[in-house]
């Protein structure tokens, strides 16, 4: 098929857990060599690479500069896409629809993170933020402390997690549905017994991704996407053509087209190698002898 964009997913598929941005870990060396391997690649061959994740523009900005990403990036799982300050869209949630079940989740000890528009924000730190922390995430603190900063907190994402009692995210699923007595829709994400995101509703990364590529004049048969976890299900659902990374979740390899033998930043290199490059190979000969050269 035909590839005029690629769209992958950045924690798990390109970076493992405790690593930043450039791919280095604070204990040891990362994937910093797998950034510049994969930078080199869609440089050399001009790939129409982007990137899709839950996180806010603002935090993928420096990945997107050091593979060289020229293209509007989808960010907060599909609420808002862009690049550095020029944005295509950006959705929020209504806030008086989700405060009950902050608050009702804070309640129980459960951990709050609010995604906006440049930052992960923790509602009270607790045990479980701590530990993700000390990695760099997750360390600004923040609670609306009057009714004028609840309504003038502009929340892209919501992450709830149930660090102790699997299940209890049932009661705060329920929450937000009486929620919805205020008239904006949300969708609402599962991931497991422990934990859910919630973004503004019609977003998701399946839905961003298609949003992007409608601005660009591509169709989604054209569109390639790579990605390790559930929330990217809907992404491969939409798209002509989808890659999981080795350390992908079993449903989302259940979705694939091509399982990486790789992880994290290797496997997407694989799979471009795989399946992008050998027709880029035969499509372009004059390109061919110069990267036989390098």
């Amino acid at each position: 098929m035909k590839v005029s964009l690629i769209v992958s997913d950045i924690d798990g598929t390109i970076l493992p857990a405790g690593c930043g941005q450039d791919g280095k870990r604070s204990d040891g060396p990362g994937v910093s060599d797998g950034i510049e391997r994969l930078g080199r690649l869609i440089r050399e061959w001009g790939l129409p690479f982007t990137l899709a994740s839950g996180r806010p523009l603002d935090m993928m900005d420096t990945l997107g500069d050091l593979l060289g990403v020229t293209l509007p990036m989808v960010a907060c799982n599909g609420a808002a896409a862009g690049k550095r300050n020029r944005l295509l869209w950006n959705e929020r949630l209504l806030t008086a629809q989700v405060r009950a079940a902050i608050e009702y989740a804070d309640h129980l000890g459960m951990a709050v993170i609010a995604t906006d528009g440049s930052d992960e924000i923790v509602y009270r730190q607790n045990e479980y933020t701590k530990s993700h922390s000390e990695n760099g995430s997750w360390v600004k603190t923040w609670r609306p402390a009057t009714e004028e900063d609840w309504g003038g907190w502009n929340i892209q994402k919501l992450l709830i997690i149930d660090p102790d009692s699997p299940g209890r995210v049932d009661e705060i699923i329920e929450k937000l549905e009486r929620g919805q007595e205020y008239g904006a829709a949300m969708s609402i994400l599962r991931y497991d017994d422990r934990g859910i995101e919630v973004m503004p509703g019609g977003c998701t990364k399946g839905m961003g991704v298609k949003r992007l590529a409608d601005n660009l004049g591509i169709p989604m048969d054209e569109v390639m996407v790579l990605g390790d976890n559930k929330n990217d299900i809907d992404m491969f659902r939409e798209a002509g053509l989808c890659a999981a990374v080795f350390n992908a979740v079993p449903v989302l390899k259940e979705e694939a087209d091509y399982i990486s033998c790789s992880q994290w930043v290797y496997g997407v290199i694989e799979a471009l190698e795989t399946l992008v490059i050998p027709q880029l190979y035969s499509e372009h000969p004059a390109q061919r002898q110069t990267n036989r050269k390098r």
